[in-house]
């Protein structure tokens, strides 16, 4: 019997929707791409802006509740636009506009700032303003109560790229130019989280110049980060911060080769990973993409693929694998037995997550107990002193639903989880320890490992 099969006799939690789904829209705003969107939170709608089509520019409204999307025909607008940035200001209730590429042809760059009340679009008369740009990235910092505004690029003969940072109270722009700043860049990936921090990473410098670095902003410094695992270098993708589960997600875009691949990156405040559910959508750029609070989903609509799409997609980060050790273990002559998983490595599922038992240096016996509970075993409950037995100063930490013999080989042992690409055990906890044989350590023969706490995840 695999550890996989007994992950599944030991039960799951449902997941819900998980991963993207394409929603149903018989009424959609036009095939576009170079559009934004926001999510207004007081309404519940995810309000959307603007584009391009490859020909014409446009300056309409539309909302999507979930069900419907409907177009809104306030009095007043913006120019038809594309290559804009918009966010949702929380405090004011306000969603928030800045520049773009206005006119026709590649378009006029423009230094315009606008809000959308949810009845009428309000320009802006800041005196201090960022200059003229497209392709900047912008999001609202709900710790500062600030729209933070960063980078863009300017086109004419030649392509000017910034590395400028901004942020809009509701009456003015504010520049800041740490001595420590990403390189200029436009079409990053840029949200803020929980934490206080704007996380971004990617964007371009020329056409063929993308980045992948991560950076956080606290509204005084800039600070590049170095996780274990950094995305793929593209820029032109959808970004947004799940509030419920805590991630920022980052989909698709273009990399250097100017392919777009249906990549899901997901940001869990110190490394990113990547998503590798099947049914996303085709990989795609220039799309908008905004986070419904209301029901907790990512909303993506239109962008390119070898022509201008129109579809509307939703996605569910799902829960985050996870494994930390929730208990030590107790020592015999070669000390405490070590129990981790191999590599680090998480439990996602479809792949095959290996335990590593580490003890002495010589050969030996032991047994993994697998478990659904650190909390409660055959109706008593855990932790259990095991003293009563022979063990003093062991405890069971785990229930033990499941048992697997582990032969250890030089002081090493691992056994694999053939964890699989079940949808519904996603977010299924399960608990972990071993016991070494040690005739000589106690009066039972037999010490106790630490103990792990996990939890299976898509990533």
């Amino acid at each position: 019997m695999g550890i996989g099969f007994a992950v599944c006799l030991l039960g799951g939690i449902a997941a819900g929707q998980g991963g993207w789904i394409q929603r149903a829209t018989p009424v959609a705003p036009s095939t576009r791409g170079f559009h934004d969107m926001a999510y207004d939170v007081v309404r519940g709608v995810t309000v959307l802006f603007g584009g391009w089509d490859w020909a014409t520019f446009h300056a309409d409204t539309w909302e999507w509740d979930g069900v419907v999307w409907t177009q809104r025909t306030p009095a007043v607008a913006p120019s038809p636009r594309c290559v804009h940035a918009m966010t949702y200001d929380m405090t004011r209730g306000r969603v928030v506009l800045f520049g773009g590429a206005v006119g026709s042809g590649a378009g006029i760059d423009n230094d315009e700032t606008w809000e959308f009340d949810g009845v009428t679009w309000t320009q802006m008369q800041p005196t201090i303003r960022p200059s003229p740009r497209r392709g900047t990235s912008m999001t609202f910092d709900p710790t500062r109560g600030v729209c933070v505004l960063f980078g863009g690029g300017v086109t004419g003969s030649g392509t000017t790229v910034f590395d400028d940072t901004w942020e809009w109270n509701g009456s003015t722009w504010t520049l800041h130019m740490p001595a420590v700043r990403p390189p200029a860049r436009w079409n990053s990936f840029l949200a803020a989280d929980w934490s206080g921090r704007v996380v971004m990473s990617g964007g371009g410098v020329g056409v063929y110049q993308m980045l992948n670095d991560t950076w956080t902003w606290d509204g005084v410094t800039w600070q590049p980060l170095t996780p274990a695992l950094q995305t793929t270098p593209r820029r032109y993708g959808g970004c947004a911060f799940d509030a419920q589960r805590g991630v920022i997600v980052a989909w698709s875009g273009i990399d250097a080769s100017l392919s777009a691949y249906p990549w899901t990156w997901v940001w869990d405040g110190g490394n990113w990973r990547l998503d590798s559910r099947p049914n996303a959508p085709a990989g795609r750029w220039a799309t908008g993409t905004a986070y419904d609070f209301t029901r907790g989903r990512v909303v993506m609509f239109g962008g390119y693929n070898g022509a201008t799409q129109q579809d509307t997609w939703e996605y569910e980060a799902g829960p985050l694998a996870t494994c930390a050790i929730s208990g030590p273990g107790c020592a015999g002559a070669s000390g405490v037995p070590s129990l981790a998983p191999l590599n680090g490595a998480l439990p996602v599922l479809g792949t095959t997550w290996t335990a590593r038992l580490g003890y002495g240096t010589g050969n030996g016996v032991a047994a993994l107990a697998i478990g659904s509970s650190d909390q409660t075993w055959i109706g008593g409950p855990l932790p259990l002193d095991l003293s009563a037995l022979g063990m003093p100063g062991c405890t069971l930490r785990v229930s033990t639903e499941f048992v697997a013999s582990m032969l250890l080989s030089g002081g090493n042992a691992t056994l694999a989880w053939q964890l699989p690409l079940t949808p519904s055990l996603a977010g299924f906890q399960f608990f972990t320890q071993a016991l070494v044989l040690e005739p000589a350590a106690n009066p039972f023969g037999a010490v106790m490992s630490n103990a792990l706490a996990a939890s299976t995840g898509p990533y």
